[in-house]
């Protein structure tokens, strides 16, 4: 809950290791360039923080991109899931999944060029499959290091009562809840809440693998439509009507307008999710995944999608307090007729928008990175509304504006403000939280004991992760 103390703290490892590595977009040798830190811990608030500085993760790594030198500068994106508007290539990929799910059929596969952009895996590392490999290794083992996060709140509050210990201030000057740690690569327990653990879903895929092993029953003969009931409705008659019970019977101002002039309303990501199957469905599909997010539930999750009870798909998302995030996405290719990497999206979209009815605050949802320069990447761009981050201001901007300058330069600055800076990323260094011997300290306190040899990377790390998380990530110091 916004506000509400937060006893966990984020504490990372800084390399400045500036080599160029492989590009997985377009092949060419040393070319790409970033940033990185290991992430010992880190909440989930000051995660929200850093992606939208442009950071993104890899398990336990956290990178940003060299925007200004890199080959194929990647822009973080975002698309407001709460104003969705679909296309038509993606309403057919929502339709041939419900033939197929309902008839056991499929209409002509799409031209090969929308297949392409269909199945391209949400990759939010950005690396075509293959996760960012850290080009360092850590000295000690932050394993050893025990951080009591209320003696740690103490020690910091002691050494500046300006260190606000419990809420992360997100970009638009809002606070969100910093519940639960994101720790990558880790389901935690079923509470109860949508969250799963590791065990738990090893007994639930069993048990599923136990159904679907037992024979189907047969129908049985049946005496016709029973007169005593009332007459069945038509699909079109069913979608308004859980139109009207999603909101309350009231119909939006331009819905209403549409209704009056004759026309229908359009249809929604959840209309086609739940359009009505056959009486006899020729394949089932499941889907795990957490359910109305309390503020407990936030962090890393494994969206799963079993179709007759074999996983043909797995998306790693993080649930953040403003944004669904897709890590990754990744399928059986034996259903890529299916369009799984769009669909997958879709659903993610969905979730984002069932999780705001309960987090207002919670209405994004992250693609990871937009690359112009690469055609197969521009597919993101489809999901409208969405915005692109200004790699020297960190300013939002409709996507729609950002395309003919990234047209004429693959890197740009995206805001069209002549006066728009990075005001976040200027430092004093003297106010960078430090972590030394078990002890956090402020980089002035730091230096005064002998170790300013440093300064250049503590100074680099502080304008890349900005001031704000600066003064609040511990950053570890031999």
């Amino acid at each position: 809950m916004a506000g509400e103390e937060d006893p966990s703290v984020s504490l990372v490892v800084y390399t400045r290791d500036h080599s160029g590595y492989r590009c997985g977009y377009c092949k060419s040798q040393n070319s790409n360039f970033s940033h990185g830190m290991w992430a010992h811990e880190l909440t989930v608030g000051d995660y929200q923080t850093l992606i939208d500085r442009g950071w993104r993760r890899s398990g336990q790594y956290c990178y940003k991109p060299t925007m200004d030198v890199v080959c194929c500068p990647p822009y973080t994106i975002r698309c407001d899931a709460t104003q969705v508007q679909l296309t038509k290539s993606q309403k057919k990929v929502l339709k041939r999944m419900h033939r197929y799910l309902s008839h056991g059929t499929t209409k002509e596969q799409d031209s090969s060029s929308e297949q392409q952009s269909n199945n391209i895996d949400l990759d939010g590392g950005g690396h075509s499959g293959a996760y960012v490999q850290p080009g360092f290794e850590v000295k000690k083992d932050l394993a050893e290091i025990t951080l009591s996060a209320s003696k740690l709140g103490e020690r910091i509050a002691a050494a500046s009562s300006e260190i606000s210990h419990g809420t992360a201030t997100a970009t638009d000057g809002s606070s969100s809840g910093n519940k639960g740690v994101c720790t990558p690569e880790e389901e935690p327990e079923d509470t109860g809440d949508g969250q799963i653990s590791s065990r738990e879903g090893k007994k639930r895929t069993a048990a599923q693998n136990q159904l679907s092993k037992q024979p189907a029953k047969a129908p049985r003969a049946g005496v016709g439509r029973d007169p005593n009931r009332p007459p069945c409705k038509k699909a079109k008659q069913l979608r308004r009507e859980r139109y009207e019970a999603r909101h309350d019977g009231d119909v939006s101002s331009k819905a209403a307008k549409k209704h009056k002039g004759g026309g229908s309303d359009p249809k929604e990501i959840e209309d086609f999710l739940n359009e009505p199957m056959s009486d006899q469905p020729a394949h089932k599909l499941e889907s795990w995944k957490p359910r109305h997010c309390p503020v407990r539930s936030f962090g890393s999750f494994h969206h799963q999608y079993w179709l007759d009870g074999k996983l043909i798909a797995v998306g790693v998302l993080d649930i953040l307090p403003l944004c669904v995030s897709s890590v990754y996405f990744f399928y059986d290719p034996d259903y890529a007729f299916l369009s799984l990497g769009t669909y997958a999206s879709l659903r993610e979209i969905a979730l984002a928008r069932e999780l705001q009815k309960s987090l207002p605050e919670l209405k994004w949802y992250y693609m990871g990175y937009y690359i112009h320069s690469c055609p197969k990447m521009r597919y993101k761009g489809q999901y409208h509304p969405s915005d692109l981050l200004c790699p020297t201001s960190y300013t939002w901007n409709p996507i729609e504006k950002c395309k003919p300058k990234l047209d004429v330069s693959k890197f740009s600055t995206l805001t069209d403000d002549p006066d728009a800076t990075d005001e976040d990323g200027k430092v004093n260094l003297d106010r960078v939280l430090i972590l030394h011997d078990q002890e956090p300290m402020w980089y002035n306190d730091y230096k005064m004991l002998g170790s300013s040899y440093d300064e250049e990377e503590v100074k680099e790390y502080a304008h890349l992760v900005g001031s704000k998380m600066a003064s609040r990530i511990l950053l570890y110091r031999e």
